[in-house]
This record gives C-alpha cells, sequence and structure tokens, in this order.
C-alpha cells in the first residue's frame, strides 16, 4: 500500500477542504498596523469559508464560516506561538458542514497561565469557552497588541454546541459541547485542536452573534472580568 499525499497535495474539490497548512503573517507590528496583520488573516481564510458554505460572501451561512474560520486562526497566532496550523472541512449533501483546525503551539494550559492560575488542562479548557477569558486577560494593553479580548472560544462554543457540536482539545484533556451538555474526555495531544459540526445554520447569524456577545459581556463582568469584545469579536 503506497503513502497518502502529502499536506497541500491533495486537490480537494468544491464541497471538500484537504488539509491546508495556513502560514503565520509576516508583519513587523513595530512598523505596521494591526489591522494589516488582520487582513492577512481575512484573505486566507475568506476562501475556505466560500467552499464550506457553498454561498456568496454575503450570505450569512457564509459570514458564519468566515467568522469561525478567521476567528480560529487569529488565536492560534496570537496566542499558541506556533508559526503554522492546519485546516479541513467538509461540507456534505444534506448541508451538515464539519470543520477542523490543528496546532502544534504552546497548548491552551500554558497561554492562560500567562494570567490565571491552573489546576489542570481540563480546568483551562473548561476556562478558555467562557467570556473574557483570555491569556492577556490580565496584561497590560501596551502588551496586548492584538487587542485580545477572550470572546472568540466563547461565541463558537456557544454558536456552534447550539447547532451542532463543538470540540476543543489540547494537552491531555478534550471537551465536546453539544446542546446544554459539556463532556469531558482525555485524549493527549502536544498542541490545540478545535474540531465544529454544523448540522444546520442559523438564518440570522449576525442577529445571534450580537445576542451572544452581549450575554457574554454580562457575564463577564458578574464574575469579575471587565472587558468587551473586541472589534474583531464583533464583525461578522
Amino acid at each position: 500500500m503506497g503513502e497518502g499525499n502529502e499536506v497541500g497535495e491533495a486537490s480537494g474539490s468544491v464541497t471538500y477542504l484537504p488539509i491546508t497548512k495556513i502560514q503565520k503573517p509576516i508583519v513587523d507590528l513595530q512598523t505596521q498596523n494591526v489591522q494589516e496583520w488582520y487582513d492577512e488573516i481575512i484573505s486566507q481564510t475568506r476562501r475556505f469559508a466560500n467552499l464550506l458554505s457553498g454561498t456568496h460572501e454575503d450570505a450569512q451561512e457564509n459570514k458564519l464560516y468566515h467568522y469561525a474560520l478567521r476567528e480560529i486562526v487569529r488565536n492560534v497566532f496570537e496566542h499558541s506561538l506556533a508559526d503554522e496550523c492546519y485546516l479541513c472541512g467538509q461540507r456534505w449533501a444534506n448541508g451538515r458542514v464539519e470543520v477542523a483546525v490543528i496546532d502544534e503551539g504552546v497548548g491552551i494550559s500554558s497561554s492562560l497561565e500567562r494570567s490565571f492560575k491552573i489546576k489542570s488542562e481540563m480546568d483551562a479548557l473548561q476556562m478558555a469557552i467562557k467570556p473574557g477569558v483570555s491569556c492577556t486577560t490580565q496584561v497590560s494593553e501596551t502588551k496586548n497588541i492584538y487587542g485580545n479580548s477572550g470572546f472568540g472560544l466563547f461565541v463558537l462554543e456557544q454558536l456552534f454546541s447550539s447547532f451542532g457540536w463543538f470540540m476543543l482539545g489540547s494537552g491531555s484533556a478534550k471537551i465536546v459541547s453539544q446542546g446544554k451538555n459539556i463532556n469531558e474526555q482525555y485524549l493527549n495531544f502536544d498542541g490545540t485542536y478545535i474540531g465544529l459540526r454544523l448540522n444546520r445554520p442559523p438564518k440570522q447569524f449576525s442577529g445571534i452573534l450580537s445576542d451572544i456577545i452581549t450575554e457574554g459581556e454580562r457575564d463577564a463582568e458578574v464574575s469579575g472580568i471587565k472587558t468587551t469584545a473586541s472589534g474583531m469579536s464583533r464583525l461578522s
């Protein structure tokens, strides 16, 4: 039996995105605006969203997938210290979509330890999907160069667990969120992986996004975290 394709060799199709490497954008933030860094990520993830949605860019379904991919990829490069990540996805005939993103960075526990006392890797995953929780939560604004607010994973977990399922794994821990249930599992992996399944897209993604963020900001304030979602996390 011969070996399979190298990453990037598979051609894919109009509904299938083979394992694809995304390189961290090279932008000198000392001389260039951070928006140029974001623009490069937006450019790379937009074409993947077009494939997964099978619709035009202004469609709510397309906006949802672009939001999800953009938030995951920028989180990888803002927090994991990895210079690359790997993405794959599939749109099925019944409309279901599945996406996976993997990086081989420092992992969520090590990242959050910059701002929080972490009890375990499972504790880190449970914290990571709460609003306002980020490795930059306790970091000064001057050091938070990307303006991260800790709402990306929170929004994705809320959204995909309502319309499919959300999976997050890092180190020895893994959680799978579906509906109101979060199942804890254990599987060793050096880095972080995120899995998304959408059984059916919501008709009004932009409105749902706004509602999730509003509720998240309120919950964050109640828990003692005074922050608001960043402009990128609000951008549908």
